[in-house]
Parts: C-alpha cells; sequence; structure tokens
C-alpha cells in the first residue's frame, strides 16, 4: 500500500472527471441503498439483531479487561507434542469460549535490545534517559542563567 495523501487534490480533481467512476457512483442510491433496505425489510428482526449488537459491541468495550485472547503451546492429544492453539476466555472465571488449532501467531515484536526472559527488551530511550534528562536540565540552567545575566531582576 502506498501513501498517497501527497496527491491528495490531484486524486481528487482527476476522480471527479473520470466519467465511469462517475456512473458507477450513480448507481450506489438505486443499487447499494435500495438492495439494503430491501435486505432490512426482509427481516422482521433487524433492528432488534441490530440493538442486540450494539449492546454487545458496548459491553465488550466497557469490560475489555474481561476477554482475553491467548496464544499457548500446549499437548491436547497426549502424544507429547504441544502444537499452538488460540484459546479465548471471557469473565473473572476465564471461561473458554474459543479453542482452536492455529499455525502462528498473529503479533510480531521487535527490540533493538532484546532483554533474556522478557517479552519486551530495552529501546533506545530506556538507554539514554538519564543522559536526556542531565542534558535538558543542564541546557535549561544555561538558558536560565543566561536570561537573568542579560536582565537581571531589580
Amino acid at each position: 500500500m502506498q501513501i498517497t495523501s501527497h496527491t491528495f487534490k490531484a486524486n481528487t480533481v482527476k476522480a471527479l472527471a473520470d466519467v465511469e467512476l462517475q456512473r458507477a457512483l450513480g448507481h450506489v442510491e438505486k443499487g447499494f441503498i435500495d438492495k439494503r433496505q430491501t435486505a432490512v425489510d426482509a427481516l422482521p428482526e433487524f433492528d432488534a439483531l441490530r440493538d442486540n449488537a450494539v449492546a454487545i459491541k458496548n459491553h465488550t468495550l466497557k469490560h475489555l479487561d474481561l476477554y482475553i485472547e491467548a496464544y499457548v503451546k500446549v499437548d491436547t492429544e497426549g502424544t507429547g507434542i504441544a502444537h499452538l492453539r488460540r484459546i479465548c476466555t471471557v469473565g473473572t472465571a476465564y471461561n473458554i469460549v474459543m479453542n482452536e488449532p492455529v499455525a502462528e501467531q498473529p503479533f510480531c515484536l521487535f527490540t533493538p535490545y532484546p532483554e533474556a526472559h522478557r517479552w519486551r527488551g530495552q529501546s533506545v530511550f530506556d538507554l539514554t534517559r538519564d543522559v536526556q534528562n542531565i542534558k535538558s536540565h543542564v541546557l535549561r540552567n544555561m538558558l536560565d542563567s543566561l536570561a537573568l545575566s542579560i536582565f537581571p531582576r531589580l
């Protein structure tokens, strides 16, 4: 995927002048919107389903700390070979709602300075924080001193 924000205005002018695109957009109201309304009308419980989905989403966001997705290597077959599984739990009792085998974890982590037995290592900032703080204090004090020497308080 390429970033095209720097050519947004030119892309907009080009899209507005594109006859084929404008013709396709003209069909949106007749095509997509009408077909969606037909599907909604054919489903009498649509409003209840939508309200239920909104309630589930809001509950999930409010209690996000109660939903856990974990990837663990477990020997579920008793063969002595652990396989990677995706296990999702819900609530404070950690009720398992999903337990499925997966080929790989969908996470990738890079750290410039790894630490043994830690998920996250150190960054450049972690290594230079004290030096940066000292430099900031020294420079701030130098500027304060310069300001007082140029404009002394009377």
